[in-house]
């Protein structure tokens, strides 16, 4: 009995061993196969000529690969050879470039001594379609600051034409370097959609990208919020509201109330139910949003210019003024009820 155990032990032992050499040898190759594959021992040769046969010397082949390149310049003869690619599963991306010919832009699977023949035509390349970079959601009436960048395969200098789809236009403004981001202010005053275009010309040729299309929608500007700036403001004193100053709301009933047209529709036991009252809530709605819209405006400007300082009393005087919910006897008024009213 114990004979026969020793004998299966052994066979798993033998097997265990086997299957051990086995499973190391192919792992040796599988390694050596992955060393060879991970090599910088791949390279692109070739020439470069144009589209009459006539080698083309200085043109710059780069091979890019791994967010790295490599690059070598054509002689005299057209020749070149680009060395140091490593060899694996990945596509390259080789470009052959020089100026006064259009760059010639070709994916190519590189081993050892790969060669490719390239043939530029005469000519100039557009820039590179602009990117742009700014909020998605602007609000209407803030300046925002958006950014733009491009590349020119050259290096040649651009120069930027934007139309921010509200119908203001920058109308190429450049110069830039080739590479360099530039930042553009603008707003929008109304709510809505909006396609920013943009497209990018180099210099001395002026060929044009395509064009760059970024559509957003700006949302319309909360009245809570721009009503709230009165909130903390002098013109709601609360000492106006116990004073012996007459409020602008009493004259205004006054005034009303003397109206041949008005006067037959006004019940002074309720206010709440008096035509009056609706009357001039309509009123003070379409004040308010006159209001907003200025201080909409005066937001564009910088702080402490003149036009914002003017647009801003604009705004205050409309709503001190008049301003008046007839619900009971109250109003806003100004200066802590020093307001007079002929």
């Amino acid at each position: 009995m114990q004979n026969k155990f020793f004998k299966k032990g052994l066979v798993v032992g033998i097997i265990i061993i086997l299957i051990g050499v086995s499973v190391a040898s192919s792992t040796g190759r599988i390694n050596l196969a992955i060393l060879k594959t991970t090599g910088n021992d791949g390279s692109l040769l070739g020439y470069v000529n144009d589209t009459s046969g006539n080698p083309i010397e200085g043109a710059l082949i780069r091979v890019h690969f791994h967010e790295t390149y490599e690059e070598d310049y054509s002689d005299e003869d057209g020749y070149y050879h680009v060395f140091n690619i490593p060899i694996c599963y990945c596509m390259k991306n080789a470009t052959c470039s020089k100026e006064g010919y259009k760059t010639d832009w070709e994916l190519l699977s590189i081993a050892e001594n790969t060669t490719h023949d390239f043939v530029l035509t005469s000519g100039n390349n557009p820039p590179n379609k602009p990117v742009v970079d700014g909020p998605s959601s602007p609000k209407m009436g803030v300046t925002y600051d958006y950014t733009f960048y491009t590349t020119d395969p050259e290096d040649d200098n651009v120069s930027y034409y934007i139309d921010w789809g509200d119908g203001i236009i920058e109308d190429w403004i450049g110069p830039f370097t080739s590479g360099e981001t530039i930042a553009v202010s603008h707003a929008w005053y109304e709510s809505g959609w909006y396609t920013l275009r943009c497209k990018a010309k180099d210099h001395p040729y002026e060929d044009e990208s395509d064009w760059l299309e970024r559509t957003f929608k700006v949302p319309p500007k909360s009245k809570e919020n721009a009503i709230s700036k009165t909130s903390n403001s002098k013109v709601n004193c609360p000492e106006c509201q116990s004073n012996d100053k007459t409020h602008l709301a009493e004259k205004l009933i006054t005034r009303l109330e003397k109206n041949k047209v008005l006067s037959n529709v006004i019940n002074l036991k309720n206010s709440d139910d008096r035509p009056i009252c609706i009357l001039l809530d309509k009123i003070c709605k379409n004040l308010e949003e006159v209001y907003i819209s200025l201080h909409e405006i005066a937001d564009s400007f910088p702080d402490g210019s003149i036009p914002k300082d003017i647009l801003e009393e604009t705004a205050h005087i409309i709503l001190v003024y008049f301003y008046a919910r007839i619900k009971g006897i109250w109003a806003f008024t100004f200066n802590c009820g020093e307001l007079s009213v002929a």
